[in-house]
């Protein structure tokens, strides 16, 4: 197996919703907020990990092509198989013999333009760029929210953007055109779920922009599953 090409994928992601991927509590003082944003050590700006996203991708990819397994316990968990194309570009728990993972996804920080607005905000505000809300659970019987079971959580606001970048490897075993389609499918699933935690409460929508493959524009448009 021989290395042939390697694409950088870039661009930017847009919040559209508030945006939650949670971090350590202990980056901002224990006691202050127990569901904090994922924030950079020395910077304290937030980011997206690469994880995240990469586990997102991958996630919506074994639903579509119902390629995901089952746990003795019966729960659903990543595709070992080691042979589909969802192994080939996101990687295997073992080694299966298919050669390195072709998807390497990096950590998305923010945006030069999202820092300097945040910083203004600060000076002009005087308030963090963070927001919180307040979730809780409701009662089935009454309709009524539980007051007890109330949370803050930290968010990154919408409106928020970060950078998009990732290299897709190509080997000489590859089909290539293959494996650009479903890198495009997989992007264009992030637009159709959401990323980070707590999607299905609002958070976590996001629009690609810029998309580019080695500086070339790769627009999502014309994909379908």
């Amino acid at each position: 197996m021989q290395l042939s090409k390697v694409y950088k994928i870039t661009g930017e992601i847009v919040c559209i919703s508030n945006l939650h991927i949670g971090g350590s509590k202990d980056s901002i003082g224990i006691g202050t907020m127990d569901n904090p944003v994922i924030k950079h050590p020395i910077t304290s700006d937030p980011y997206i990990p690469g994880s995240s996203l990469k586990g997102r991708m991958r996630c919506n990819m074994e639903r579509r092509l119902g390629r995901y397994g089952t746990s003795r316990e019966g729960k659903a968990e990543p595709c070992n198989c080691g042979k589909c194309i969802v192994c080939k570009v996101f990687g295997t728990l073992r080694n299966s013999g298919i050669g390195p993972t072709r998807l390497i996804v990096r950590d998305s920080p923010m945006t030069e333009e999202s820092k300097e607005k945040g910083r203004r905000f600060m000076d002009e505000e005087g308030k963090s760029i963070y927001g919180v809300k307040h979730e809780t659970a409701i009662d089935r019987k009454t309709g009524a929210a539980l007051g007890g079971s109330l949370r803050p959580i930290e968010f990154v606001p919408a409106d928020t953007v970060f950078k998009l970048e990732m290299n897709l490897q190509i080997y000489d075993e590859d089909n290539e055109n293959e494996m650009l389609n479903f890198v495009k499918r997989a992007l264009k699933s992030l637009e159709e779920t959401y990323i980070g935690g707590m999607g299905s409460r609002g958070y976590g929508q996001i629009r690609l922009r810029n998309l580019k493959l080695n500086d070339e524009p790769f627009g999502l448009e014309s994909v379908s599953f």
